[in-house]
């Protein structure tokens, strides 16, 4: 669910869609002093459906969200929020967030170990390649439970014979598929995987609504 834009006594344009708003459901105070709110999400029915009222506002707060028509409201409310603790080092730079927390979900999808293997099972000739395909291939299986990388909370890679050189190469393929929604990741370096050849793994925990 993604932020409206909208200023109170403003509606979205058409009723193509569903308004809803946010008000703070509890803050957790973290040992870094840093304070995180999870935010509890009201969907507003007539005869109060626009922001116009100022007593919906004091009541809610200024977080409207609008679920267009035709998107998925259970799959849309899962959120999460990622926690790097300022006595932890900063794991940005290296593709992953120390904590996630996820919230308005109800199911869980644990997805097995996906390799740098295409779809006939002939694996990729280079590292990078492997790396690339695995990411490619964990996207394919998100997709098929209607689930988004955002929705992926914790992952687990697998490298044969890691060298820290070879960080770069994960660093970037996991930038590329989590934006900015790097999921808590371990990295177990291994000294070989199920196939011969196979150099990367990655299986993932994901929350779907």
């Amino acid at each position: 669910m993604k932020s409206t834009g909208l200023r109170y006594g403003q509606a979205p344009a058409g009723n193509g869609g569903r308004l809803f708003f946010a008000r703070h459901k509890r803050a957790f105070t973290f040992v870094n002093e840093v304070p995180v709110t999870i935010n509890e999400y009201i969907e507003m029915t007539s005869p109060i459906n626009t922001p116009e009222s100022p007593r919906t506002e004091a009541r809610y707060g200024a977080n409207a969200l609008f679920i267009p028509a035709g998107a998925d409201p259970t799959v849309d409310a899962v959120r999460t929020t990622i926690i790097n603790p300022r006595r932890l080092f900063d794991p940005e730079p290296f593709g992953f967030s120390h904590v996630v927390v996820a919230t308005g979900g109800t199911r869980t999808a644990f997805i097995a170990g996906q390799g740098g293997e295409d779809e006939t099972g002939a694996l990729a000739p280079g590292f990078g390649e492997q790396v690339e395909q695995a990411y490619r291939n964990l996207r394919t299986a998100l997709e098929a439970v209607g689930a988004k990388p955002t929705q992926v909370t914790k992952i687990t890679t697998y490298v044969v014979d890691y060298r820290p050189a070879m960080l770069d190469v994960m660093t970037l393929y996991a930038k590329d598929t989590f934006g900015e929604s790097l999921p808590a990741q371990t990295l177990v370096p291994v000294p070989r995987l199920a196939l011969d050849g196979m150099l990367f793994e990655v299986d993932a925990i994901a929350v779907l609504d």
